[in-house]
């Protein structure tokens, strides 16, 4: 009992002060731990920490250092990791999120159908430029049919009808109206009758011309 405790102590020592353990006893028995990296051990004669030495402190670096790349969107199905990815697309400078947002961006298919991931491509959506809705409307239009019957995914094309520009919200009513008879399908299913909704009320403001493909169908 008091050697475990010893050893919770010179372990939380070692990284409090950001130093290389140098006791055989501890490379021993922690061979893959974060003091014996070749990374850290580069850094180890400069004053930074070793959460630093990556260069993430540096404001002329990307906050999403390299090694996070590929980690974004397993971070975005994650509870509390989505909400903080979320917080940082609301808050955090555009310049800073280059491969974050690009990582999102590839993985929409997936994260608009997911019970967090859903709400990271709503943030996205939101604060995101209008190249990056314009991808993102493009990924929604290729399945926005099957994508208005689900309870998530047709949050997210909601979303979408309201902050995309124009010329994409054409696109997705377009392909929500495409076909008649899946019109009126959707007009009356749970969840994508309020995406048909949607697209009418916009109609209605003037926000969605009225010579988008499809035109309107059923009433308000």
């Amino acid at each position: 009992m008091r050697a475990a405790s010893a050893a919770r102590h010179a372990a939380r020592r070692c990284r409090c002060l950001a130093v290389p353990c140098s006791s055989r006893r501890w490379t021993t028995k922690f061979p893959n731990a974060w003091w014996q990296r070749s990374e850290h051990a580069s850094s180890s004669s400069s004053t930074r920490s070793p959460r630093c030495s990556a260069g993430a402190c540096s404001s002329s670096r990307s906050i999403t250092r390299p090694r996070t790349r590929c980690r974004a969107a397993a971070a975005a199905r994650h509870r509390v990791r989505g909400r903080v990815i979320e917080r940082l697309l609301e808050h955090a400078p555009a310049e800073h999120l280059g491969d974050l947002v690009e990582e999102l961006l590839d993985a929409c298919s997936d994260l608009c159908h997911h019970a967090f991931g859903n709400f990271v491509v709503q943030r996205l959506l939101e604060h995101g430029t209008a190249k990056q809705r314009h991808r993102l409307a493009a990924c929604l239009a290729a399945d926005a049919a099957r994508m208005a019957k689900s309870k998530i995914g047709s949050s997210v094309l909601r979303c979408a009808l309201v902050h995309c520009a124009g010329e994409d919200r054409a696109r997705l009513a377009g392909a929500l109206e495409a076909d008649p008879s899946r019109a009126e399908e959707l007009n009356r299913h749970l969840f994508g009758g309020f995406v048909m909704r949607e697209v009418r009320r916009l109609r209605r403001n003037g926000a969605l011309p009225d010579g988008a493909p499809g035109g309107a169908i059923g009433g308000a």
